[in-house]
This record gives C-alpha cells, sequence and structure tokens, in this order.
C-alpha cells in the first residue's frame, strides 16, 4: 500500500489563538482536523502544552518549530465499568451484591443456606409505661420475650403481687404472659398502667384474643420430653425455623444454643422453612434441652 507523505501545513497565530483549548481537553472529538491529522509549522510561538497553549502565545518570542501531532488520549476521562469487588464471601458489583450458594428464587421450598442471625429475628421493642398517670418508666423488651419483667418490676415497687398490676393499651389490656409480637407492637407502644383493687386483673375476659390464622401463618406444637403440654408457637410459612427456635427459648428464658430440635427424626435447622420441611400446620417438633 503507497503512503503519501503530507506536508506540514502552515497556521497562522490567527488560527492558533482561535482554538478553545479547554474544550479541546474535554472533548477530543472538537480538535481541529489539522491538529489531528497534521504537523504544525508554527511561526511566532513555542507550544509544548494544550493547557497553557494561549499563554505561551502571548509571552514568547517569535520563532518558528515544528510542533508533533497531538495526542490527547490520557487527557480524556472515559467511562469504565468498575471490575467486582470481592469482600469474604461476597462478591460486590455497582449494582447487585450476591453471596455464593444462594439462588434468586421466589419458591419458598428451596432450602436456603444461609441463617438469620438471632438479633435480627429477635429485635428489641421499646415499651414506655405512664404508671398512675405521674411518671414515665422505659422498658426495652425484646419482639419475643414475654413482658413478664414489667409486672414483676411494678409489683415489687407497690409492694403487690404481679396479678394486681394491669396495663392497657389501644384498647387491649396486656397479659403477663403476652410478647410485643402477639400484642402486635413493631417499634414502640405507650402502656398506661396502675394497680388492681382485686387480684386476678392482667387475666381479665378484655384481654386481646389471640388472632386467627392466615394463610400464611402455621401454628406447630413444640413437644418438650418430659413435659405433657406442648409449646403452641406461631411461624410464617416463609420464615426460617429460627423463628420458631427463638420463641422457644424466650419461654423457656434459656439460651438458643442449648435448644436442639428435630422433625420425624431428622434434625431441624435454623435455615431450614416450613415449606422445605413440608409442614402444613398442627404438626409435632420435639425438643431437647442440653445440660
Amino acid at each position: 500500500m503507497c503512503m503519501t507523505k503530507i506536508a506540514p501545513k502552515v497556521i497562522t497565530y490567527r488560527d492558533i489563538k482561535s482554538i478553545d483549548t479547554g474544550k479541546l481537553n474535554a472533548d477530543a472529538q472538537s480538535m481541529p482536523w489539522y491538529l489531528a491529522n497534521t504537523k504544525l509549522n508554527i511561526d511566532d510561538r513555542d507550544i509544548t502544552s494544550s493547557d497553557s497553549l494561549k499563554n505561551r502565545l502571548r509571552s514568547r518570542k517569535k520563532k518558528q518549530i515544528i510542533v508533533d501531532t497531538l495526542d490527547l488520549t490520557d487527557e480524556v476521562s472515559l467511562p469504565v465499568k468498575p471490575s467486582p469487588v470481592i469482600i469474604d464471601n461476597l462478591i460486590l458489583s455497582d449494582d447487585e451484591m450476591i453471596e455464593p450458594g444462594i439462588e434468586s428464587s421466589d419458591n419458598s421450598s428451596t432450602k436456603q443456606s444461609y441463617d438469620q442471625s438471632e438479633d435480627l429475628v429477635n429485635p428489641e421493642i421499646t415499651i414506655m409505661v405512664h404508671w398512675r398517670c405521674l411518671e414515665w418508666k422505659k422498658f426495652t423488651i425484646r419482639k419475643y420475650q414475654p413482658i413478664t419483667s414489667i409486672f414483676q418490676h411494678f409489683a415489687k415497687a407497690e409492694g403487690v403481687s404481679e396479678d394486681r398490676i394491669c396495663f392497657e393499651w389501644e384498647g387491649k389490656y396486656p397479659r403477663i404472659t403476652d410478647t410485643p409480637d402477639s400484642l402486635g407492637i413493631e417499634y414502640l407502644a405507650m402502656f398506661d398502667g396502675g394497680t388492681a383493687a382485686s387480684t386476678g386483673a392482667n387475666t381479665r375476659a378484655a384481654s386481646p384474643a389471640r388472632s386467627k390464622l392466615d394463610a400464611n401463618t402455621l401454628e406447630l406444637k413444640v413437644q418438650r420430653k418430659g413435659v405433657k403440654r406442648p409449646m403452641m408457637v406461631r411461624i410464617k410459612k416463609t420464615d426460617q425455623m429460627i423463628v420458631l427456635m427463638v420463641q422457644c427459648a424466650e419461654q423457656l428464658n434459656l439460651p438458643l444454643d442449648k435448644l436442639k430440635f428435630s422433625f420425624d427424626g431428622e434434625d431441624v435447622n435454623k435455615s431450614d422453612t416450613p415449606a422445605y420441611l413440608e409442614l402444613e400446620g398442627g404438626e409435632c417438633v420435639d425438643l431437647f434441652v442440653s445440660s
């Protein structure tokens, strides 16, 4: 292939002065054709940088130089997709976070390969008590923890039995065995409290009845060895079994790592779901407490 050498083009000072160097640096496409494709014979000024083009043209004496074709590749910022960042077992990119071993699926029957943390399942709830309309007391209770300790606090302060302590919240009368979850408290609740003239006030018939099961909730029996009466625990079909385990640990006031669960002779894992275990409601889960 025959190549024809292009003779340098003579550019006047007026042509050079008209170049907008700021725009030239920001967008290489705006570069004049004679800068991109030819060598320049420039009378009057010495040019070494496009950034200082005008200043140098005004300050130096006239002389003739040849400036090589300008290459602004390094001066143009091109968008580059960032490479994924790997932190421990997580692969992070600019628009997603993928944890290995977890498939993206709406099928709740698929066994999940990770465990929810106990703190996430059983978060702390704040209960404020306006006692006798005189003072406020703040209590921090976990979601599945019975509010027994609140009754005990005021019973001791008043010198009465716990069954004479009563509270009212949004037209309901919380019982000593209730939990924030059973009462429907999500973040914060404000109780009005006082003492009753007769015993048994906190077990009155006006106490909130347990809500009916919806289509996504199951009620399971948890049978502890050596105990005749099973615990009745509710769990959503999409929940992990750690939700059931935490409720049992709170009712028994035992650490979770002391409890072991099985169903049909097979160990139940924290990450299992009712759908994975093929639970439909009413089944019995065995509970063993280690010493």
